[in-house]
């Protein structure tokens, strides 16, 4: 998922300089580049040599081509880049040295906490961190999230306790878009599931949607981990009383590092044939293993491999049955199970939405450890996250990292002078919003980047009007029909035209444009509005974009005017 920027080879040692994040941006770019890592940190093996030594650090940069005019380059620029370069001088070989930043991104993997530190060109000494590896894996097969009682969110779990009085088999699938709280409402589900229940656990992941069944690894990994000898020796003993599985437990290495000498069952079988009676072998297993009920919980379903989700059917297929609990972003085009439990009445399909205005405000008051919020604090929020859980809780611990708002034990007050308007965005949210408008194609990015100089709310002509290339308006609408896909945009009936979704994901948009295009498109937005009228609130409108194009004079103008 990185970008490999420039390979270094000298007498004095060799170097590589890749980055995350930059060209295109996901939402767990930390963790891919911590994974990234990991793997240099070995010396290959037909290169020989010391071994490597890694720096990571993570920030805002800039990104594009310098150089002079006959011999330029793509690459990074700013104090992170530098500050990474002296991690890696300053980690020994083998080692990976994190920034602070980066280690306080890192979840699911070993830090040890190193003494604070000085680098050159960093006034005060810092803090670092090592980063040795993985960390253990959760015995539940996916890594425990933090638990916080649930705020809001009742009617949902009205509906899941209604499918949990049922019994049978049925399913329960939270769909909503990333952030919106589907983990914590599962884990709220969890709570009210008997203790007696299995609890099997599983995955999706952005990495390895290509790895056959990677996805399901964890729910057989779980199943066995207890128990005494090896691997082997565990799963037979589980199954002792389903002989007729024996024969067949060689298919399960396709899940698990058994070592199992093929059968004559197994030896007979090839293609298409092995590969479906792996899968049912594996569903029969997991039935044979559970004891009485059980509940199949499945997070990221959107990042399933295939071969996962085939043995999703089999499992929901299972003698006993489970109660199936999947969470899912939107999917445009959904894999013909999720089509089809959709459409079961048995399914119980949640579409998770905003939070109510006063659990919004209860969340963010949650989050900063006091009672109630001020009101400036809590217009801010609504306005900027609209009750969206994550951008709540992240703009809320942002206000306070800023020293905007000042908790003094249970009360939260708006620090004097304080300007909400004028806060950097977390990281957080940046990479969730980038890694969505990087999943649409040039024109599409170019296009919403466009939009958001406009301003929250936007009409396609004005978009076409200072757009710097030749897009006629049928293409337009046809770039962020595809960006309201995504969830970005939504249909403005107010102005014929759109609407960004959240506060956020304009500011990110606007925030990813070099400055230089920044102030073009204002200024070319300021002419549009010169073209269009002369009424009060354009000629307001005018001097704000002269002001961010960088044209005093002609913003001066327009405020006198207005």
């Amino acid at each position: 998922g990185g970008t490999l920027l420039r390979v270094l080879v000298g007498d004095k040692g060799s170097s590589l300089y890749a980055g995350f994040g930059a060209v295109r941006t996901h939402e767990d770019d930390v963790r891919r580049a911590c994974e990234a890592a990991l793997q240099l940190r070995e010396p290959h093996p037909e290169l020989g040599g010391a071994a490597p030594q890694v720096g990571l650090s993570q920030g805002i940069v800039y990104a594009g081509p310098y150089g002079a005019r006959t011999r330029r380059e793509f690459g990074l620029m700013g104090h992170e880049v530098n500050f990474a370069a002296r991690l890696m001088s300053a980690a020994a070989p083998g080692q990976v040295l994190l920034s602070g930043r980066v280690a306080g991104r890192a979840p699911g993997f070993d830090l040890v906490a190193q003494p604070l530190r000085r680098f050159k060109g960093v006034a005060d000494a810092v803090p670092t961190w090592v980063l040795r590896g993985w960390a253990a894996a959760s015995t539940r097969g996916v890594s425990a999230r933090h638990r916080t009682g649930l705020v809001g969110r009742s009617a949902e779990l009205e509906r899941f306790a209604s499918a949990l009085d049922r019994g049978g088999r049925r399913a329960v699938v939270l769909e909503g878009e990333a952030g919106i709280g589907k983990s914590h409402l599962l884990e709220a589900m969890l709570d009210s599931v008997p203790a007696e229940t299995s609890v099997l656990r599983a995955a999706g992941d952005a990495l390895h949607q290509h790895a056959d069944l990677r996805a399901l690894r964890p729910v057989f990994a779980a199943l066995f981990e207890e128990g005494d000898g090896a691997l082997a020796d565990r799963v037979r003993a589980r199954l002792a009383q389903h002989p007729e599985l024996t024969p067949w437990l060689p298919l399960l290495r396709a899940v698990l590092p058994l070592e199992l000498p093929p059968t004559p069952e197994t030896e007979a079988l090839a293609g298409e044939e092995r590969a479906r009676r792996t899968l049912e072998v594996l569903a029969e297993v997991v039935g044979a293993a559970v004891d009485g009920r059980w509940v199949m919980v499945v997070e990221d379903l959107h990042w399933f491999d295939p071969s996962s989700w085939r043995l999703l059917r089999f499992l929901l297929a299972t003698e006993p049955p489970p109660l199936a609990l999947l969470a899912t972003r939107p999917v445009e085009a959904p894999p013909p199970l999720l089509r089809e439990l959709q459409e079961d009445p048995d399914t119980a399909w949640l579409q998770l939405g905003p939070l109510e205005p006063a659990d919004a405000v209860a969340l963010a008051a949650r989050r900063l450890g006091v009672d109630a919020l001020p009101p400036s604090v809590i217009a801010y929020l609504s306005a900027r996250a609209a009750g969206h859980p994550l951008f709540t809780e992240e703009l809320a611990l942002a206000l306070r990292d800023a020293a905007a708002v000042t908790v003094d034990g249970r009360t939260a007050s708006v620090a004097p002078h304080a300007d909400l308007s004028g806060l950097d965005l977390p990281d957080t949210l940046v990479g969730l919003v980038g890694s969505r408008i990087d999943r649409a194609t040039p024109a599409q990015q170019q296009a919403i980047r466009v939009a958001a100089v406009i301003g929250r709310s936007f009409a396609v002509a004005a978009v076409q009007a200072i757009h710097p290339g030749d897009r006629s308006v049928e293409e337009l609408v046809f770039d962020l029909e595809a960006m309201r896909r995504l969830d970005l945009l939504e249909a403005d009936p107010e102005t014929g035209g759109y609407r960004f979704r959240h506060a956020v994901t304009r500011d990110v948009a606007y925030d990813t444009l070099l400055s230089t295009d920044r102030r073009a498109l204002h200024a070319a937005m300021a002419s549009h509005l010169e073209m269009q009228g002369e009424g009060g609130g354009d000629l307001l409108a005018q001097a704000a974009h002269w002001e961010a194009a960088g044209e005093a004079d002609h913003a001066i103008d327009r405020y006198e005017a207005a």
